[in-house]
């Protein structure tokens, strides 16, 4: 292989490096819930932090 088929070859993959960037991982789609519900007032810490 030539010198300059390789120079394009190097060109055209670190460019479809830069063009296709890789998706964000997301590990969950949707919060299905939580404990204490959004902007609900606790009235005391838990005796346990995990």
């Amino acid at each position: 292989m030539s010198r300059a088929v390789r120079l394009l070859a190097a060109v055209l993959i670190a460019l479809g490096a830069l063009v296709l960037p890789a998706s964000p991982a997301s590990a969950h789609a949707a919060l299905i819930g939580s404990t204490p519900a959004p902007g609900s007032i606790i009235g005391a810490s838990p005796p346990r932090s995990w």
